[in-house]
């Protein structure tokens, strides 16, 4: 009789190591032959060159002539970028009289949200 949810026959050892060493291997190669030619264009398999990965790793370079042209090179906007102000009250005033315990009658009550509030 077995337990549900667990395995009646385990895995040998040699099993488990030979799951896991081509696990490693067939990590290796789609790294070595797939994400690093695309992401950093360094292909130390050849992989990358013989389908073309190597050249997603940057867009086309496209060069132009800042010194020629019609159209503005920076846009003006008619309003300025918009600011926001918060303001966290600290102290007494912060705190209504009727919360007030003598744990926080000196100041801010120290919780970590509290804390949190007075960095930023």
């Amino acid at each position: 009789m077995t337990i549900e949810g667990q395995i009646s026959k385990p895995l040998s050892a040699g099993s488990m190591l030979a799951i896991t060493g081509g696990a490693f291997v067939a990590g290796s190669l789609i790294v070595f032959g797939a994400i690093l030619p695309a992401e950093f264009n360094w292909d130390p398999l050849g992989f990358g060159r013989t389908t073309g990965l190597n050249r997603l790793w940057a867009p086309r370079e496209v060069t132009f002539d800042t010194t020629t042209g019609s159209v503005p090179l920076a846009r003006e906007y008619p309003m300025g970028f918009r600011t926001d102000v918060i303001e966290i009250l600290c102290g007494r005033e912060a705190i209504p009289r009727a919360a007030m315990s003598s744990s926080t009658k000196s100041g801010c009550a120290r919780t970590p949200r509290s804390l949190r509030m007075e960095r930023a």
